[in-house]
């Protein structure tokens, strides 16, 4: 699947003001295990912002997960290609889980592998085919691991009622 690339990611994610390390915001542990989305988005946009490499495709994904959680499906989508464009292959596999044409064959890849993201990306899939039960073993999984997107979307799923993804 080819994304379509950026051309201005919205300002949505960004919060409160960050402190940056040499130059780049940490990626926020603590607050996002916390519950603070706020402040975890806040700083992972000021990473992606930062243009460090060792933090674009982290800081991407994250994005991502959070805007697909919450059916912002285009801002997903951009932050996805700015991971493929560092060469992360997974970013197309989150990208299709988006698609209902795609989503199972996707799902069925992310399976394979034995990381948090997929784990996550593929709870978004069973939450967008309103298996809400799978999204939240999926999520739980997730943070068992020490994923750090995992918490805010196990807090979001409270919250969040039926997908409609794209089409």
């Amino acid at each position: 699947m080819r994304l379509a690339r950026p051309f201005d990611l919205p300002n949505r994610f960004v919060g409160s003001p960050t402190i940056l390390i040499d130059g780049v915001a940490p990626l926020p542990n603590e607050t996002a295990r916390l519950g603070d989305r706020a402040s975890a988005a806040a700083a992972w946009q000021a990473a992606l912002n930062s243009g460090a490499e060792e933090v674009t495709i982290p800081a991407a994904v994250n994005l991502a997960t959070l805007a697909a959680v919450d059916s912002d499906f285009p801002t997903a989508l951009a932050f996805l290609q700015q991971a493929a464009e560092h060469a992360f292959a997974p970013a197309l596999d989150y990208a299709a889980v988006l698609k209902p044409s795609t989503r199972t064959a996707a799902c069925a890849r992310l399976s394979t592998l034995e990381d948090t993201d997929s784990l996550n990306f593929r709870g978004i899939g069973a939450l967008a085919d309103s298996d809400r039960a799978e999204a939240c073993k999926l999520w739980t999984a997730s943070r068992d691991q020490g994923d750090m997107v995992a918490p805010l979307l196990l807090k979001q799923l409270s919250r969040t009622g039926h997908h409609h993804m794209i089409e």
